[in-house]
């Protein structure tokens, strides 16, 4: 099916920073999307023990989330929270609470990532999970994290390995953050190698949580 993407993202900004930002307002509120993913700056929704207690009300994620969902389904839009990770179960266990508790407020489809991409790491460990510079995500994760965007949207899973048409950014492309998705450009990178098939079947073994 064809579809039109835009990603607007600027380097170390919190959804915080995004529900300020008046190029983001400005494209929620023309409308014209049909879902909008949120995801919040690493490690910004971790919500330990003491966090818990208050259920996470009291995380700095919940009411920029909550205004930029509000806005998004004002456009007409579904809403989905795209979740990050962090090192170790115990962790992962932490941020996923903060997540789901924020997701769930914000009245958006949560899509797990960190515990699934730890348990799949562990499944195969050849794959590139992070990024050169140790914190980023590496193909493999970028793979898995559009491939479980796309299943909680559309239900299925897509039946091609996920490719990037033209440069592969690691950074905010443009200046203002904006960047419109062509899938005409080049060179086209494929982020999983056509016979990872085994590997990108496992990649769904883990349910994507639906809220």
């Amino acid at each position: 099916m064809p579809l039109e993407v835009d990603m607007i993202a600027s380097g170390g900004a919190s959804l915080a920073d995004a529900a300020r930002n008046p190029t983001v307002v400005s494209a929620l509120s023309k409308g014209g999307y049909t879902d909008v993913v949120l995801q919040e700056r690493g490690g910004d929704a971790f919500c330990p023990a003491a966090c818990q207690a208050t259920a996470g009300a009291e995380l700095s994620a919940m009411r920029p989330t909550g205004e930029l969902a509000r806005m998004a389904r004002a456009g007409g839009a579904r809403v989905f929270y795209l979740g990050t990770w962090q090192s170790s179960k115990e962790t992962n266990e932490a941020l996923e609470y903060g997540e789901r508790a924020i997701a769930k407020a914000s009245r958006a489809r949560y899509v797990e990532i960190a515990e699934p991409r730890r348990e799949l790491m562990l499944r195969h460990p050849g794959l590139a999970w992070t990024h050169a510079d140790g914190q980023h995500p590496g193909y493999a994760t970028t793979a898995m994290m559009a491939l479980r965007t796309w299943r909680a949207m559309f239900g299925t899973v897509p039946a091609t390995v996920p490719c990037v048409a033209g440069e592969v950014h690691y950074h905010a492309p443009l200046p203002g953050g904006v960047l419109h998705v062509d899938t005409s450009q080049v060179p086209r990178t494929c982020l999983i190698e056509e016979g990872a098939v085994n590997e990108l079947t496992a990649m769904y073994d883990v349910g994507v949580e639906y809220l």
